[in-house]
């Protein structure tokens, strides 16, 4: 990512000011929308999509819905970011994840305008809300999943890391997509009565896992946890690729793109 005058922004900065302000913007939003809720806030019954509504959430919506846009707006920038640095140890991947992840944080601002601007308008298309929400979904999964592998590629050339390092990895990046994925086909397979998630979850005593706040809660903090951590990782310039974009096989990376989190 360059900055307006043609140099590009440097990786303290991304790590320490960029990153960091962008995360604080979606906690602020998301705590004064919670401020501002009827009732009490149950995060683990308690979704996003209630606090940014304006009929559950009349006097806080708002704020839910410009932490989101202006988090995922500032995000925008670390899927080039991260792109370059991957490309010469996984190009293919890091092309895919970086486009998958850019459509992932576009929805995302998507469902934040959504629901700022057409709750307040007569009419909308039917079922604008869920449809964003799913290729939100599957943007941030399928971005997540391939900057997952991305960085377990790129730490293999440097260190030899544990099957248990590996797999805590694939866990914070992925792991609460994945549960959503599957708390949501269970209920929609297996019969029931209990209707949309909502604080009464908690006196019916439904198990935690199946509560779809529960993991919208979770895959927002795995998110911003997981690029700092890639962040961190990454070399502060873009590798040698020539090699790499020629013949397809790995580069030979030098001790001054080892990772560090400086």
């Amino acid at each position: 990512m360059r900055s307006p005058a043609g140099t590009e922004w440097s990786k303290g900065f991304f790590l320490w000011v960029w990153f960091p302000l962008a995360t604080l913007c979606f906690v602020v939003g998301t705590a004064v929308s919670a401020h501002y809720l009827d009732g009490s806030f149950d995060w683990r019954y308690r979704t996003l999509s209630s606090m940014s509504s304006a009929s559950t959430n009349p006097r806080g919506y708002a704020f839910s819905c410009l932490g989101l846009i202006v988090a995922f707006s500032m995000g925008l920038p670390l899927c080039g970011y991260i792109r370059a640095r991957f490309e010469p140890v996984a190009p293919k991947a890091a092309r895919f994840s970086f486009r998958a992840l850019k459509i992932g944080f576009i929805g995302c601002v998507a469902v934040g305008l959504e629901r700022l601007l057409v709750q307040s308008i007569p009419w909308h298309v039917h079922k604008l809300h869920e449809y964003l929400s799913i290729i939100t979904f599957f943007g941030l999964l399928l971005g997540l999943s391939g900057f997952g592998i991305c960085l377990t590629r790129w730490l293999l050339h440097r260190h030899q890391l544990s099957f248990w390092t590996l797999g805590a990895l694939s866990v914070v990046s992925v792991g609460p997509l994945v549960g959503t994925g599957l708390s949501q086909a269970y209920l929609y397979f297996i019969p029931n009565d209990l209707g949309w998630v909502g604080p009464h979850w908690a006196e019916l005593g439904v198990p935690l896992y199946l509560s779809f706040a529960f993991w919208e809660w979770m895959t927002f903090v795995g998110i911003f946890f997981y690029l700092f951590v890639i962040l961190g990782c990454l070399p502060s310039e873009i590798p040698a690729s020539s090699a790499k974009a020629t013949t397809g096989r790995p580069v030979q990376l030098t001790d001054e793109d080892r990772p560090s989190m400086g």
